[in-house]
């Protein structure tokens, strides 16, 4: 009996440790190419001439800021959770190996 539960926790430990990292890197990457294509899509300018008057007016815009910002918000939106739930794994793994009587920093 005792080996059972020590075989069923080990593998929970495990399972555990693959989702903490797979949950992990996942959250990171998309974080990381959601917010640096938001950014490098937000800042794209646009820069062209106008005449008022007698005055030539260089004037410059960002037409896509808007979009680049909904790709930086969406890049939160979907690696925050996965972030949260590597936390989760992490936590609850510590406790399994807690009660299994191993300690961990």
């Amino acid at each position: 009996m005792k080996k059972e539960i020590s075989e069923e926790i080990s593998e929970e430990i495990r399972e555990l440790r693959h989702n903490e990292l797979l949950a992990g890197i996942l959250g990171v990457v998309l974080f990381s190419i959601f917010f640096g294509i938001g950014l490098f899509i937000a800042f794209q300018s646009v820069t062209y001439y106008e005449w008022r008057g007698l005055t030539l007016y260089q004037i410059t815009s960002y037409p896509y800021r808007e979009f680049g910002l909904i790709l930086i918000g969406l890049g939160i939106a979907f690696s925050l959770p996965l972030l949260i739930y590597a936390q989760y794994c992490s936590q609850r793994k510590k406790k399994l190996l807690r009660s299994i009587g191993i300690e961990t920093h």
